[in-house]
């Protein structure tokens, strides 16, 4: 009789589960995740969304980073309105 508890694993594949859409602008991008939850009305899905910017390392290598300049911003700004549009649309 098999008695393993997949609620153990269910967060570690939750963990592993990538972004469902991912828009750049430039070196800046946005990803966003969705993520199922049980509660009382039922399964919900909620969404985040996370920022980052990229640049090569001095061995050509792709390297990622929450941080960004002043003139980073503006797309930061822009991706930030069209995560927001496309989060919207996922919840009509």
């Amino acid at each position: 009789m098999d008695t393993k508890d997949t609620s153990k694993t269910e967060p570690a594949a939750e963990a592993a589960k990538g972004p469902i859409k991912v828009m750049r602008i430039d070196d800046v991008s946005v990803s966003i995740f969705d993520r199922e939850a049980k509660s009382r009305q039922g399964i919900t899905t909620y969404y985040s969304a996370s920022f980052s910017r990229s640049y090569k390392d001095a061995s050509g290598g792709w390297k990622y980073v929450k941080t960004f300049a002043p003139e980073d911003l503006g797309k930061v700004a822009d991706l930030c309105k069209q995560a927001e549009t496309y989060i919207q649309g996922l919840r009509k």
